[in-house]
């Protein structure tokens, strides 16, 4: 989207997106360093703070009860953490200049540049796209932002390399979910990582797998929840983790820990008002395009 948005309105260039789910709401969560969003908010000339809600001026961590470090200690960074804000970030993203399709193109590579079907194909001065609905677009250069798993693009080690390894997977299982009374960890700050495994000594041979394949909890503080009063109750999303492991971790198994961390912490939360439930898929290395 905002390469689109600055070929179109920087650069003056004839730009198609071409995307089934263009109209619909950007799903995951997102976290930002500040200084980071300020600088590339500065670098495009964009107002990207207009793009966040949450901001908070600590990231926490917490990586106790191992190394002989104890399970309470807490390490704070003087970095300003923020929540994106996916509606606004997208709205400030759009661009009418920008020629918009909601469909998807029905084609799979089967050579370096050479597709299945008629949806696609490259010649010496361009590429011709057939959409599903008879739209044909002719192109000087098609961009592929599909991910890691995508249907137009080949993945092959460059010359004289060794295929690369069979990819990680970074899984989560994310909500947002009003508490009642503490949140354990500080409403002032974000909360990075919580590696912690005490909340499963319960189950010797359950945090023995969490040992050999972690998880971290992931907490935003949200503020107020919607007619409370002060601190009594709190919006939090709340995130569990496996930052990457090869095969993946079950969304089950990180939902499982999830809630079971939080009862040992003793958060009390309300589960008829879980929202915005996220299930955050990512593949981790494997060869360039």
């Amino acid at each position: 989207t905002m390469l689109a948005y600055l070929l179109a309105e920087r650069h003056g260039r004839s730009v198609c997106l071409i995307d089934p789910g263009a109209s619909k709401p950007w799903r995951n969560n997102y976290g930002v360093w500040q200084e980071e969003w300020d600088a590339l908010s500065a670098k495009l000339e964009l107002p990207l703070n207009s793009g966040l809600d949450t901001q908070w001026d600590f990231t926490d961590v917490w990586f106790g009860g191992s190394w002989e470090v104890p399970v309470d200690s807490c390490i704070r960074l003087d970095r300003k953490y923020a929540r994106v804000q996916r509606a606004k970030l997208k709205e400030l993203l759009t661009s009418s200049k920008v020629q918009l399709f909601e469909e998807a193109l029905d084609v799979q590579a089967i050579a370096t540049n050479i597709f299945d079907g008629p949806s696609l194909r490259h010649d010496a001065s361009g590429s011709t796209i057939t959409l599903p609905s008879g739209k044909v677009i002719r192109s000087k250069l098609v961009v592929d932002t599909s991910g890691s798993e995508s249907r137009l693009t080949r993945r092959m080690p460059g010359a004289g390399e060794s295929p690369a390894p069979a990819p990680g997977y970074q899984i989560a299982y994310g909500f947002e979910v009003v508490v009642d009374g503490s949140i354990h960890y500080a409403p002032d700050a974000m909360t990075l990582f919580d590696y912690r495994t005490d909340h499963l000594s319960h189950d010797p041979e359950w945090e023995r797998r969490a040992v050999e394949s972690p998880t971290f909890m992931y907490a935003m503080p949200l503020g107020p929840a919607p007619g409370g009063s002060g601190s009594a109750s709190q919006r939090v999303f709340f995130e569990e983790t496996s930052l990457v492991a090869r095969p993946a971790m079950s969304f089950e198994e990180c939902k499982k820990r999830a809630f079971a961390r939080l009862k040992h912490l003793g958060v009390a939360y309300r589960p008829e008002t879980i929202t915005d439930e996220e299930f955050c898929y990512i593949p981790m290395g494997g060869d360039l395009p």
